[in-house]
């Protein structure tokens, strides 16, 4: 390990639940991230972790280099286990429109899904769960319909709340035909 500054930037600081990666119960970690000049042709990062331990009074630090290429990594981890999950929630809450694709097509419909939500803003995962959601239920065409989108192209409410505000006027539609059936 090598090395480096402390003058990095906070990245998050929470209290765990379980042990932490140094095996100590209910510690504290603070993380720190800090972009280094490309050695190389590599970006380099540095993450400074300190760990306080609840039973101990003293602290332990350990600074690492994460190379670019490795937070990539990281990343497509992250989203390849997001679509992973909202495939699992879509084929519970929409098992009709989900039921003839295998996984490897309903990855694709919630990738596609996702790039047609990016432009309108709407890059949380729980917003983009609620876009695939809409995608699936009213048709990947939604958004093209002239109030709708030009309601998302707004600049108010935020990206989010847009997104939740035609759930809930799906939510509405459907309780409506719910009603008049």
């Amino acid at each position: 390990m090598d090395f480096v500054p402390s003058n990095a930037t906070p990245l998050s600081r929470g209290a765990g639940s379980a042990a932490s990666p140094l095996g100590w119960p209910k510690s504290q970690c603070r993380c720190q991230r800090q972009e280094h000049e490309a050695i190389n042709s590599i970006k380099m990062y540095t993450v400074d972790l300190e760990f306080r331990s609840a039973r101990a009074e003293s602290n332990s630090r350990v600074t690492m280099i994460i190379r670019e290429s490795q937070i990539d990594e990281l990343e497509r981890h992250a989203q390849q286990n997001f679509r992973s999950r909202l495939a699992a929630y879509l084929r519970t809450h929409l098992p009709d429109q989900t039921r003839t694709m295998n996984d490897n097509q309903l990855d694709e419909t919630i990738r596609e899904a996702q790039a047609q939500a990016e432009p309108y803003g709407i890059v949380s995962e729980r917003g983009i769960a609620k876009w695939c959601y809409l995608y699936l239920a009213l048709g990947s065409a939604f958004h093209r319909q002239h109030e709708t989108n030009e309601y998302l192209r707004r600049d108010v409410p935020r990206p989010d709340q847009k997104v939740d505000n035609l759930m809930r006027a799906l939510a509405i539609r459907l309780q409506s035909r719910e009603a008049n059936a």
